[in-house]
């Protein structure tokens, strides 16, 4: 299980590095062989919690990838899968402040595919401060930084199309 994940720790590194150098097919097949990888290890364990949620990471990167190549239906179609799939961990009862971080990043990747497609975005980008401020009653020291990542994040995908 350690050479898996490592293989597919090297797999998103490499994704990351292609998608820097606007690579965007090879960083998506980069992605592609990590989720293959990570999806063999959910197999043999589906209760680890820990293989999902770097599952997680997956569906972000394909969805940033998918945003920076000027695919933004499919970024938001895979921000979406990313949603439905947080719930799933949630209910496995994951680590769950990076679980609302990654729910919160996914609403705001939704909202810029929409946004940068033409389409309607408020309301998803509203999803995002929504969360944050459900989470802020349990934790209101979360509201400064989960505010900054937003909107940092905003400003990147947004940018990016620029």
């Amino acid at each position: 299980r350690d050479l898996l994940l490592e293989i597919a720790d090297r797999n998103g590194w490499l994704a990351t590095v292609q998608k820097a150098q606007k690579k965007f097919e090879a960083s998506k097949l980069s992605r592609t062989k990590e989720a293959a990888t990570i999806d063999r290890l959910i197999a043999s364990d589906p209760r680890n919690a820990n293989y999902r949620e770097r599952r997680l990471a997956v569906y972000r990167g394909l969805a940033e990838n998918a945003i920076a190549s000027g695919n933004h239906i499919e970024a938001r179609s895979i921000a979406l899968d990313g949603v439905k799939s947080v719930e799933t961990v949630l209910r496995q009862g994951a680590n769950v402040e990076h679980l609302i971080d990654m729910r919160i990043r996914f609403w705001v990747i939704i909202a810029a595919a929409e946004k940068l497609s033409g389409k309607p975005w408020q309301a998803s980008f509203e999803k995002s401060g929504t969360l944050i401020n459900e989470h802020a009653r349990k934790n209101p020291k979360f509201v400064k930084p989960a505010m900054r990542m937003r909107d940092g994040l905003w400003a990147h995908l947004i940018k990016q199309e620029e």
